[in-house]
Order: structure tokens, then sequence, then C-alpha cells
């Protein structure tokens, strides 16, 4: 299978944008909205957003998420970023103007060509890309030198994407080359340009959970090196004729092509040999994997370079690469530019970190759009959660609303009783009492199963099941592998294909063919040490994996409490003893940005050296004392215990006094935290206003029994599923006896997390031999 590399993809990313040659009256007559505004004085912020999910040509299979992808895009440029309405032109399915070539093609030339030099732009694409022979094929160094061997380079595939042509050897396709793209990307009269592609140009179909963006497999109809996908005459003459009104030749358009893309900044969904995904993040409501993450956004306190946002996106999708997959975002610059040291989209965020925005109130209800939530965390916007309201140009916070419903990203709630607020839309929220839902699993039988569903099914529905006097509790939910459940892992066997997506994806530790395994929602990934003996039974996987769904059910809880906003004013820093490599900050959105203009330079790498000896310092600026616990959560998904470590007495080893600061682990407690092997490990820091006491006498029960008053303490030295009970019991205490507000919303069988009553950080850290 031909896989777009790294180079050749941001080829494609930034690859032709300009002069067309096409009318223009036509259609900014069909836009009128969009052309009301040409008289407004620069900087002007324009915006182009494609989504594509119907395709007319029946070998192209339907996407379901791409709407939905420009619709995140829309609400964050004008609620984060300040776009005007009026600046922001969407071609979907859904809209006046649908996303077939032409209507993109103009867009381009005549809604982007009104930018001027100093503006902004940014332009998203969603759908299926594809990949056509390039009549004059760059070297792609940066993928390697094999990287394109046959030729190829990536295209975008519009809604009447159509064969125009069909030979025993050749098909003609109308798709949008990355050629024309680097064109029209010229064109454009601002450097300050952001192209953001939600599509990938090989594979296609499904995978587990998950579809595939590109329909190049599906059009080649299973003939491989026997059928080529080649541009159409009409996209090729659109080339000539855009290079001459740049008054460029070939040759310069190939030197040009080779440096890199043409301005600004692209951003890919994925890297070299990666697909790009969509799935669901509801039932029956689909995303693009990479189009959600960039909710994370909505949350950055203070502006950040694009290049810190990239560090920062690729450490989410670590943490998310256990259930749904990796799929690694890559940023790219103009060559000879230092565009990846500027804010992202070129200009520091207008309006205030938040969750999500007021898009309307009808008497007393309060709609809210929660796309600012991240992935993690939209399990728990559910009946009882309390968010601020925040006036978006004052920045202050003027009331409170109590969630009642939630439907995919929108939610609906009213004013706390007592307040009488003037709710307006366009006022931004920002979480400040989370409700936690009992936690569970969402597991899947993947169809290699088929045979043994029904025994699959009802092992994985009993295998956690709790009794609690006449209740009973299923921890897993058994949801179908359709596409619209949004799943956290499948129950797999391992087929031939599935071990060579798994070794294409760089995984090491293969399982063996035939084996039953725990993959991740796209299958591109399996949990590591689930895969059993050949031609074990479904029943048997289920029982033997019993330890191991006990310890992802635990870090499914300490991910969504590390989602957790707090208002506690502490924080602290990560380090080597040695003095070599980052320091890096542990700290709250509430915290001063780093400099005076707000705006945070340099990403911090979180990468150390094997071998190397870590410390945290941890600094109380609350008038009251602290409580600290520190957990670290290694690749193989194994939980420890570094702080408190002396176990005589764990509520004093815990507290951290006022205006203190303290060092863990500590040597007096025979606790050393020091690094081995390669890999990703995460660090959670929970800070609270009392000790964490049934947590924390469960562990003390636990150390007791192997004769020790000091040390580190393994969750699977216990049951995991305990201790975390036990956390959660702890934390819905705190929040009910000393939060910070009435935790009355929140129902008994849910976990009440208040924000001025608790603080968790997350911090992935890398680890290079």
């Amino acid at each position: 299978m031909s896989r777009m590399k790294r180079r050749h993809f941001l080829q494609f990313a930034g690859s032709a944008l300009t002069a067309m040659g096409l009318s223009q009256t036509g259609f900014l007559r069909q836009a009128d909205r969009y052309g009301k505004v040409l008289a407004q004085s620069t900087p002007r912020k324009l915006a182009l957003l494609i989504g594509v999910n119907q395709y007319e040509d029946p070998r192209i299979s339907n996407l379901s998420g791409c709407i939905k992808d420009v619709e995140m895009q829309y609400q964050l440029l004008v609620h984060r970023f300040g776009f005007n309405p009026s600046d922001i032109l969407m071609l979907t399915d859904d809209a006046e103007l649908t996303p077939t070539r032409d209507n993109i093609l103009q867009a381009f030339q005549e809604h982007l060509q009104q930018a001027r030099s100093g503006d902004i732009v940014v332009v998203h694409y969603s759908g299926h890309g594809s990949q056509v022979i390039d009549p004059n094929p760059i070297t792609v160094s940066q993928c390697g030198p094999d990287s394109n061997p046959n030729g190829l380079n990536g295209t975008l595939v519009p809604r009447d994407a159509t064969p125009e042509r069909v030979s025993d050897s050749e098909v003609i396709v109308t798709d949008i080359m990355g050629r024309s793209l680097f064109l029209l990307m010229e064109q454009i009269q601002t450097e300050n340009l952001t192209v953001v592609l939600d599509s990938c140009f090989s594979g296609s179909g499904t995978r587990g959970n998950a579809r595939v963006r590109s329909t190049n497999e599906a059009r080649l109809d299973g003939r491989g090196d026997g059928l080529q996908l080649s541009p159409s005459p009409a996209e090729l003459e659109n080339q000539a004729r855009w290079m001459r009104d740049l008054e460029i030749d070939d040759s310069e358009f190939y030197r040009r092509r080779s440096l890199g893309i043409a301005k600004g900044v692209a951003i890919g969904s994925a890297s070299c040999d990666q697909l790009a995904y969509e799935q669901p993040y509801d039932r029956g409501q689909t995303a693009g994997t990479f189009s959600y993450l960039l909710s994370y956004l909505w949350q950055t306190p203070i502006a950040e370079p694009a290049n810190t946002v990239k560090v920062n996106l690729v450490r989410s999708t670590r943490i998310a690469a256990r259930d749904r997959g990796e799929q690694i975002p890559i940023f790219e610059e103009e060559p000879g530019s230092n565009n990846l040291a500027e804010p992202i989209y070129f200009q520091p965020p207008q309006q205030p970190f938040a969750d999500g925005v007021v898009t309307d109130v009808t008497g007393a209800q309060i709609e809210i759009w929660m796309g600012g939530t991240s992935l993690a965390l939209l399990g728990t916007v559910q009946p009882g959660a309390v968010y601020s309201l925040i006036n978006p140009t004052t920045r202050e916070l003027v009331g409170d609303i109590a969630l009642q419903s939630r439907n995919g990203l929108y939610a609906y709630g009213e004013r706390l009783e007592g307040q009488s607020i003037d709710v307006q839309a366009g006022m931004l929220v920002r979480e400040k009492l989370k409700a936690l839902p009992n936690p569970t699993l969402q597991i899947g039988v993947d169809p290699t199963l088929a045979a043994e569903q029904v025994a699959a099914e009802t092992a994985l529905q009993t295998v956690l099941q709790t009794t609690s006097g006449e209740q009973t509790v299923n921890r897993i939910n058994v949801l179908p592998v359709d596409q619209r459940s949004n799943l956290n892992y499948v129950l797999a066997r391992t087929t031939e294909v599935m071990q060579a997506q798994l070794r294409q994806a760089g995984e090491t530790a293969l399982p063996p063919i035939g084996s039953v395994g725990l993959y991740a929602a796209d299958l591109s990934g399996i949990v590591p040490n689930t895969a059993g003996p050949v031609n074990e039974t479904a029943i048997a996987a289920v029982n033997r994996l019993q330890p191991r769904f006990k310890s992802l059910l635990v870090m499914r809880v300490l991910q969504e409490l590390a989602s957790t906003e707090s208002s506690l004013q502490v924080e602290g820093t990560i380090y080597a003893t040695s003095g070599r490599g980052p320091s890096i900050p542990i700290v709250g959105r509430n915290a001063q940005p780093p400099t005076s203009s707000g705006i945070q330079v340099e990403p911090t790498s979180a990468t150390y050296q094997t071998d190397e000896l870590i410390e945290m310092e941890i600094t109380n600026s609350e008038p009251d004392a602290v409580y600290l616990s520190s957990l670290v959560i290694d690749s193989q998904g194994n939980i420890v215990v570094l702080h408190p470590a002396r176990w005589d007495d764990p509520d004093e080893a815990a507290r951290i006094d006022a205006n203190e600061s303290k060092v863990v682990p500590r040597a007096e407690d025979g606790v050393q935290f020091r690094l081995s092997g390669s890999g990703f490990i995460e660090v959670l820091t929970i800070v609270s206003q009392q000790p964490l006491r049934s947590l924390l006498r469960n562990l003390q029960t636990i150390a007791s029994r192997g004769g020790r008053e000091r040390g580190a303490v393994l969750f699977d030295e216990g049951d995991p599923l305990d201790l975390v009970t036990d956390l959660l019991g702890d934390v819905d205490s705190l929040s009910r006896s000393t939060g910070t507000i009435s935790v009355d919303t929140v129902a008994e069988e849910d976990t009440a997390v208040d924000s001025g009553a608790i603080a968790v950080f997350s911090t992935l850290i890398e680890i290079v031999e």
C-alpha cells in the first residue's frame, strides 16, 4: 500500500492556492453576506471551513463527522479568537454553498483573496483525501528517500468528485491536487496563513470503531499497482494558468515545492505512516479525531506559539492512545520563516479560556455549546454539574449555571437558584463543580469474535460486576462496533491484517495471530500485555483480563480527575536532580502568565534520559495547609504511589503548611523516582484541602501487610478498583463538606468534585535512552 509520508503530506497541506481564472461575480452573489464586509479595515480575520460528509460517487464511502469538525472550528474561531462570523465562509453539505470542486476553488479565489498584508487567514478541510499521479513528483527527504516511490501527490476529494474516464490502467478523477493548493496559497496576500487538514491519503474503510478519511484504495477497486488515479486535464490546466499568473515556470514551481509549504503554517492531522480517523464521541455523534483534539485551544489560559501547541497536542494524543489509538499531528512552517514561534493562528486568543459558550437563551432554559470540553471529560458534562458564566468582554465571573441535560456537544441548564443574572448568548462557561458518574468502561466485541459474540458480551458484562446490598453494578458496558458507539476499547482476535497494521504503526511486541487481546477503538494499537495464547476462547480471555480491566478503569477515573480545573493556589516543578533536562511546571490554568506579554514563547520538552533521578517541588500559596499525594502511571498501566510513603502517619506526611514548599519523593521515606527504559509515563499530582483519608487508610493497610512503615505502594498490591473507589469517596466527601459552593445539584450516586476543594495535575514525561 502506498503511504503519504510527512514531508509529502505537508506539500499537499500547503500546495496550491491562487489565481484560478474563474468568474467571481456569481460566487459572491451566492455568498452575499460574506461580501458585505469588504470595506473593513485591517488586520482582518478570514476563514474558509470545508466539511464533506456526503459524496456523489457511490464508490466513495460517506463520512459522519466532517460537518461537526467545521462547527467546532467555527465556534473556536469566533468565541476564542475573535473572528467575525461574517468573515467565515463555510462549505458543508447542509449549507447554501456545498463543498463541490467549483465552490471550493471559488472560495479560495474570491473569499480568501480579500486578504491583504497583515491579515489573518485560516483554512480548515475535513473530508476524504486521496492520491493521484504527480507529473513532476518531488523527493520527500524528511520522510526518507523511499517515501514516494510511485510519484504521487495528495488530493482533497470534493463532494462531486467523480471519474471522468476509466481505462484498464487509469482512472481520471476531479480531485483538487496538493500542487493546486500550493499555488493557491502562494497567491493569498498575507503571510499569516494557517491551513488545517483533517484527512489522509491512503487507506480506506473502517478500523474497529473508527472510519478512515481516505478513499484512495476504494477508488482503485483493490487493484493496487494494476490501476492508477490521474488528475483531470482541467486540474493541470488550472495549475499552468496559476503559474503564469505568479510568473513562475515548471522548474521554479518544482524548486519551491521541494523546499516546503508555500507560506504560513500547515497542520496535518496525522504523521507520515498514520491514518486520519473520525470516531464517535457520543452515541451517534462523530467528529474527526484530530479536529476534536483542537478543543485544547479553548483551554489555554495564555497565548501559545504554534510549536507549543504542537508539543501539547502530541502529549494529549499520547494519553488518548491508551484507548482511542495514536494519531500524532504534524506542523510545518514556511521555509526560512519562524512561523511556529508565532501564536497559533498568528494571534493571541481574544477571549478568556473556557469549556463552552452560551448559544441560546429561551425563557429559563440556557443552551450551551460544550465543544471546549476535552473528550475525556465530556461524559462528566451531566446533570448536577455547575459552570461559571464569564462575560467575554470584561472577563468577569457573573454567575452560575446548573446543568440539567446534554445531547452531544449541547448542554442545557438554568441559573442557580437565587441568581437573577441576565444570561446572553456569547457568554462563556467554565467548570466549577464536576459531577462524575459511576466509572465504567465502554467495550465492543470485534467481528473477528463473531462466532463467540454472545459469550464474549456476557463475560464482559459480568467480569467486573459488584453487588452492594440489593443493587448490582456492572463496570463494563458492552456496545456495538458500529462506528456510532463511543468505545474505549475493542476486544478482538488478532488477524494477519491487524498484525500488519500494528507493525506499520510501530508496535514491536506484536500479538500472535489467533490471540485475543484488548485493542484501541480504532485497532491502531493494542493495550500492552493483553494478548493471550493462540486460540484462547473469548470467555477465557475476558477472565484473564479482569485485573487489566480494573487498572484501565482506575486510569480512566484518574484521567477524569486530572482534567479538573481548580482554584487552589498551588504550583510546582518537576526536575532531574542532576540538573540535566527540562524543568517542567506543575500549574493550573488560573496561574499568572510567565511573561509580561502573556505569550509562552518556548514549549517544555518534558523529555529526560533514562536513569535520571526525578523530584517534584510543590508550593502551597493557600492561607491554610493542603495535602499532597503523588502517583505515577507507567507505560504498562502500573500505578505507583510515590507520596505520601510514611505509613505510620500518612496524613502528616502529606501535609504542606501555608506558604511552604515540599520536595517529594523523600529520601527519608525510602522512595526514589528513577527513570528506566524508554517510553512515556504520567505523573499525577493531587492536592486537597483535607487528607484523602479513606485512600490513605487502604494504602496503609497494604503497606502493613508487607511489614512496611515506609516506601512506595503499587495499586496492584491491593484491589485497584477498591482504591479508586476510596479516592472518589474522599473527593466527594471533601467537596460536599468543605467545597466553595453547595453541591445539592449533584446526585448522591455521583461524585462531586469542587474546584475549590481539590486540584489534580497530569504531567506526561518521555523517557529516552
